[in-house]
């Protein structure tokens, strides 16, 4: 036997292992891939692959197993975002960077102070490699000199519009800051042609499957807004029901266009309802779950408009189908790969070859392609390859009770070889509006390969669990918020897992606020508390929170 102990310097958790746990840059390197998406015609799989500290566009031919390089990211002028298929033989990526960009004072006297921006950006490339062309044209003045303001976020697609293998749509607010556009793109020529124009207070767009562009959102001050298509107009609807906690967001059209797939709060759940888009009255739910909100995408085919289906989180992640072909391969799934979750991932355009993520408690996901026509099922792959089978644990779910009486769900993992007594990491989430769940993260798996117990609370404040426990959080930061997560290590220690001396908060965004804060409210519970990227500045974050007055709004 070999003792090996944890990498922290601040405190030690040694356990006696049998062999040595993975080495670290097997749960710090980036996946074995990304972005799996099948072209419509199901011939061809687009992945981004990783080579040393970035990922490489590569186009793998299914049926002849080989590959091509197409497109090499530079990481320091750009990273890969995504990538997808705008037909059977082109596609376009987007792409991000890092810009600082200098004071200045914008049209209608909005100024934008210096910043570090995230700026992204779109490509094209065929299959094949040829044809690249860097998408969007530079915006020009009406006298055709160079202007200032071009868009900050230039991936921002409305429709790929499945019929017409030359266009795409895309928003761009490259007219006015802040109030987006919505342009017709040749990905061939990088021709832009102004399709509907920015309207006051909108700040996003959604188009049907026809590529009609049907639906506009966004604020009028600090109060939700919406206009919806009435023949050449757009007209104004009330969205206030729906926006009493957090903004509603649209998921799809029905094939008629005439309704509206709604994810939003309607009572005390939130699911996905179908509302009447000329007035969004509620027609039906579409997915609603008595126990979890509903936060996830629908699958609908980008032709038909059809819907097939729906995909979200309970303790795990959550299939529902509305299509029979899809569902018919669900089952047929079950019976290769018995136990676990399968999401589609990407189908192809006859709904013939579709990539699934499988998924079960304890296993890495992995990724594979499911032929409906030969019957054959082919792995791709995990996405964390290096890391083995048996030093991946299970993340078990649980409540506790909070001391004024509230139900906390958590999440909390042990190491299986060893699991009392042990080195404890607190991992609350970022947000607050998130929650965490029982999928595979990879900084559990560390932090257990190393002979830590990880708990991880959905304090409330947390989405996830109706309203009620959403408004729950209202001005508790600091307070029930954070007794919510002392609650939860006093659980940890309760059942025997945790040394109430080796305790050490780590968390990111308001998780790194509720490490900071336990520093030092409550010093003598903890060890160490680890901030990435945390608040620390209450004031200073109200203060850059503030809406931003844009020409022409009220």
């Amino acid at each position: 036997m070999e003792r090996v102990c944890a990498l922290a310097s601040i405190f030690a958790a040694c356990a006696l292992h049998a062999a040595a746990p993975p080495p670290v840059a097997a749960y710090g390197a980036l996946p074995n891939f990304d972005n799996a998406e099948l072209s419509p015609d199901g011939t061809r799989l687009a992945l981004l692959l990783p080579r040393g500290e970035t990922q490489h566009l590569t186009v793998l031919d299914v049926d002849a197993g080989s590959n091509r390089l197409v497109l090499a990211s530079d990481p320091a002028r750009f990273l890969f975002n995504w990538c997808r298929w705008a037909n059977e033989e082109r596609l376009v990526c987007s792409v991000r960077a890092y810009v600082e960009r200098v004071p200045e004072r914008l049209p209608g006297q909005l100024v934008v102070p210096l910043q570090r921006l995230t700026i992204t950006r779109l490509f094209a490339v065929n299959a094949d490699g040829s044809h690249f062309l860097e998408l969007v044209p530079e915006a020009v003045s009406r006298t055709g000199r160079d202007i200032e303001w071009n868009s900050q976020l230039q991936d921002r697609v409305v429709s790929w519009l499945p019929e017409d293998r030359e266009h795409i749509l895309l928003a761009l607010d490259r007219e006015t800051p802040l109030r987006p556009t919505v342009y017709r793109l040749n990905i061939y020529s990088n021709r832009l042609t102004r399709i509907v124009r920015d309207r006051p207070s909108v700040r996003a767009w959604y188009a049907d499957h026809h590529g009609e562009v049907q639906l506009g959102v966004g604020y009028r001050g600090t109060r939700p807004m919406a206009v919806v298509r009435s023949g050449s107009r757009f007209l104004d609807v009330d969205v206030s029901r729906f926006a009493t906690d957090l903004t509603p967001t649209p998921r799809g059209f029905s094939p008629d266009s005439k309704s509206l797939y709604l994810e939003t709060f309607h009572g005390e759940q939130r699911g996905i309802y179908e509302v009447r888009l000329a007035d969004l009255a509620v027609v039906r739910p579409l997915v609603v779950n008595e126990r979890f909100d509903v936060y996830g995408p629908l699958l609908i085919d980008d032709r038909s408009g059809e819907l097939l289906g729906a995909v979200y989180r309970q303790d795990i992640p959550e299939v529902v189908f509305f299509d029979e072909k899809l569902e018919q391969m669900d089952a047929q799934l079950e019976q290769l790969l018995p136990g676990t979750v399968r999401v589609p991932v990407s189908v192809d355009d006859t709904r013939t070859r579709v990539v699934f993520d499988v998924r079960k408690n304890g296993t890495v996901p992995t990724h594979y392609l499911y032929d409906d026509a030969e019957k054959h099922l082919t792995r791709i792959g995990p996405r964390y390859g290096d890391i083995p089978p048996e030093w991946v644990v299970s993340i078990h779910a649980v409540t506790y009770r909070a001391r004024d009486g509230l139900d906390i769900p958590a999440y909390y993992a042990v190491p299986e070889r060893e699991s009392k007594q042990l080195p404890t990491v607190v991992l609350p989430h970022g947000g607050p509006h998130a929650r965490d769940t029982a999928e595979f993260d990879y900084w559990v798996q560390f932090l257990t390969s190393r002979g830590y117990a990880v708990l991880k609370p959905n304090f409330r404040g947390s989405t996830g669990y109706g309203a009620s426990f959403l408004r729950g959080g209202y001005g508790e930061w600091g307070r029930k918020m954070q007794d919510d997560v002392i609650d939860g290590l006093d659980w940890m220690i309760a059942q025997g897992f945790t040394d109430p001396a080796r305790v050490c908060f780590v968390g990111a965004s308001y998780g790194g606020y509720v490490a900071l804060t336990a520093a030092f409210q409550t010093p003598q519970r903890i060890r160490c508390a680890v901030s990435f990227a945390g608040v620390a500045d209450l004031p200073k974050l109200i203060e850059e929170r503030w809406y931003q007055k844009v020409p022409g709004t009220k």
